[in-house]
């Protein structure tokens, strides 16, 4: 390979991952602050009923490591062997098996919460029972995720990921205090529920605005 190849190559892998570095690095400030808040207002059982019902949604997470391993790969080679149309079916494929198990996961923990919390973490924490409940929206969403970052990684357009921890972050440094201290642990939640939102709201619309460039 040339210097000038390896330049050219090296310049464009730089483009693509320099926003995939940057997201890493925000991702540790998009919404752990509601946790770390929850703990610091409502006290340790609020934190301990947070990372129980994280914990049991945890499960997911087989799913979601299954899928890195094997989803962005696949998808950057369906993009550059038929574009857009075969790209957008594979992640239509994708989201819907995925998301049957995922959702199988869910509906377990919302709904037979009491049950989960309390058999595995004690008696005491069936009161937070409808924390678990919320993780499951939240997982749902964290899911959802999954196939939108693959398809933009495959049309090698990372910035949109970084955009979105940032928009996370921003929200979390507004409005977590208040929903805390307002809502309680509910706030709290919600909160978490929220930034998810935001964060795939944003890479579906810059997903599908790409697509037409």
């Amino acid at each position: 390979m040339s210097r000038t190849t390896l330049l050219t190559v090296s310049r464009k892998h730089w483009i693509f991952s320099r926003w995939l570095l940057a997201a890493a690095l925000m991702q540790w400030t998009s919404g752990n602050y509601f946790i770390i808040g929850a703990g610091s207002i409502l006290g340790p059982a609020s934190a301990g009923a947070l990372k129980a019902s994280q914990n049991i949604m945890g499960i997911s997470h087989i799913i979601f490591q299954g899928m890195e391993n094997i989803v962005p790969a696949r998808a950057s080679y369906c993009y550059h062997q038929g574009g857009w149309a075969k790209l957008f079916t594979y992640l239509k494929k994708v989201t819907g098996w995925g998301g049957a198990f995922t959702a199988i996961i869910v509906l377990l923990a919302i709904v037979f919460p009491s049950f989960w919390m309390g058999t595995l973490y004690g008696s005491e924490y069936e009161a937070y029972s409808y924390v678990l409940q919320w993780y499951g929206g939240i997982y749902i969403l964290i899911f959802l995720g999954l196939p939108l970052r693959a398809g933009l990684r495959a049309m090698e357009y990372s910035k949109p990921i970084f955009i979105s921890y940032c928009l996370m972050t921003v929200f979390t440094a507004a409005t977590a205090n208040f929903f805390i201290r307002k809502f309680g642990l509910t706030g709290a939640t919600a909160g978490i529920f929220a930034t998810q939102m935001i964060c795939q709201t944003n890479l579906a619309y810059a997903l599908w605005r790409k697509k037409d460039k």
